[in-house]
Formats: C-alpha cells, structure tokens, sequence
C-alpha cells in the first residue's frame, strides 16, 4: 500500500492535534464548537501505486469500509484504465466540538469540560461579563481536579462571593474541605474565578501574622517568659523589654564617668555601634519567620 494512504489508525492522532489547538476556543464560545468541522485527507492511491501493491490498496478500502469511530467517511468513484471503476475513500469528515473530540479519544474528557464549564455558570452566575472568559481561562486548572476538589472549589468561590468581607481566617471558612493547605495550592484559581463573578480577587480573610522566634538570653529582661518562644513582629515590638543601663559612677567611678564624658566623639561612636548591632539583631531575628 501506498505510504502516503492514511489508515484509519491515524485518525485519532490527527483529530488529537485539532482538539489541543482547539479546546480553548471552543470553551470560549460554545456556538463555535458546535459549529467547527475537520475534514482528514486519506489521501487515496494513483493507479499507478495500486499496480504495485494491489493487495495492500485492497486492505486498506476495506478497513475503511468496516471503520467503527466517529465522522462520515467521503468516498469517490475513480476510473482507471487497469484495474477498472472502484470506489475509494477520500475524506473523514468530522463535525462539531463532540465527534472531534471523540475521533481523538477525548471524548470523556470532553463531556467533563462541558459538564463542568455549566456547573460553574450555573452556580456562579450570573457575575459580571468577565465571568464566561474567567472559566474559559482556567478550564485546565479546573479540568485536572478530582470531583471532590472540584466541588470544593466550587463551594468555595460561591461562599467568598456572598461574603466578600468576612474577616476570617482561610481556615474558619464554612466549607467543608478547605482549609489553608487547599486554598494555598488552588489560590490563582480561586481569585480569578471570584474576579469573573464579582469583579476584584479579594477574598476577604485575614492571614496568619508572621511569626519569628526569640531567645531570652537574659531572663532579667523578661521575668517568667519562656526561655524561647514565637511571636508576632508586632507583638515583639511592643515587648516591655529595656535594657538596663550601668551606672556611669560603676565600674570605674567618677573617673571612667569623667572619662566618657570627656570622649565626646568615641561615646557617640559606641552609641552609634550600639544602634547598628541591635538592628542587626533585630534582623537575624525577623529572617527566622516560622512557617
């Protein structure tokens, strides 16, 4: 048989290159993907290539005449002078989103989209005019969740959507299932989809503060605080702590007093030093944020 005769093994191959290029689309407009078509050239053999494998041309028409998959198969009447008039397939004409899908053996994949795309319309709708593009857009995100994150997610949008100022804590929302590990794997999604139902991607809930760790190296500091402990960079900042500062008479008396305040310039470099070590402190403690 020919080479360039395309068996019907092929059509799968070649519709799948159709329905990847294509499903985008045809989720954006659903009257397109009724309307679309794709005709595969079989491309049929000359007389001249059937004198030098008859057999095989033979084999070939019949495996399209026993064809089982989706699509109308177009033959042609062809004459020729050796082997007579015989009747040969052309074309596998298929037409809408449907038969395409299913000639790739996409067919389940497909109804899932459609089944799914008018779930979300008809229990996010009807929401701003953006919303059709919002599901459109995020159809593969959607697509490769299990039924039970899907319905989370669903749930979830619709919830956010009625209660854009809840005040909340991710892991206080009312729906059953998510909970802050879900939303920080399926956030993107969430926000665009609650854009195309009302128009921000705000949703409405309060974060967990930034926690670091502290030491308390001197326990005079803070009396009956843990030795260490995580807390808030707020909470930190408005610790009682205060560090205590020697008497200019000790640790030296009146001479080490008269000292500094003679050294001026070297006080103000220490105090100066003292400054920056204690930002630098602060610091290290704010790059050891607890997750």
């Amino acid at each position: 048989m020919s080479a360039l005769c395309v068996p019907p093994s092929a059509v799968a191959g070649k519709a799948q290159v159709a329905y990847r290029s294509r499903r985008a689309r045809w989720i954006t407009d659903p009257a397109a993907a009724e309307s679309d078509s794709l005709s595969i050239g079989l491309r049929p053999p000359s007389e001249r290539r059937v004198a030098q494998d008859p057999d095989a041309v033979v084999a070939w028409v019949r495996a399209w005449h026993r064809y089982p998959g989706a699509g109308r198969v177009e033959w042609e009447t062809r004459r020729w002078p050796s082997f007579g008039t015989q009747e040969v397939p052309m074309r596998l004409l298929l037409s809408g989103a449907t038969e395409i899908a299913a000639a790739a053996a996409r067919g389940p994949e497909w109804r899932t989209l459609t089944e799914r795309q008018a779930l979300l319309f008809d229990r996010l709708g009807p929401g701003t005019a953006a919303l059709a593009t919002a599901i459109a857009a995020t159809h593969a995100r959607w697509l490769e969740l299990d039924e039970p994150d899907f319905a989370r997610l669903v749930a979830a949008v619709r919830w956010l959507a009625e209660h854009p100022s809840s005040g909340l804590f991710v892991r206080q929302l009312p729906v059953p299932g998510v909970d802050t590990k879900w939303v920080s794997r399926h956030r993107g999604l969430v926000e665009t989809l609650l854009d195309g139902v009302r128009g921000d991607r705000d949703l409405g809930v309060r974060s967990l503060p930034r926690m670091c760790e502290v030491a308390v190296c001197d326990r005079a500091l803070l009396a009956g605080a843990p030795r260490i402990f995580a807390t808030s960079l707020d909470e930190l900042a408005a610790l009682p702590v205060t560090p205590p500062h020697p008497d200019p008479g000790e640790q030296g008396g009146p001479a080490r007093a008269a000292g500094a305040a003679g050294d001026g310039g070297g006080a103000r470099r220490r105090l100066r030093g003292a400054r920056a070590g204690g930002r630098a402190v602060a610091r290290r403690l704010r790059r050891r944020v607890l997750g």
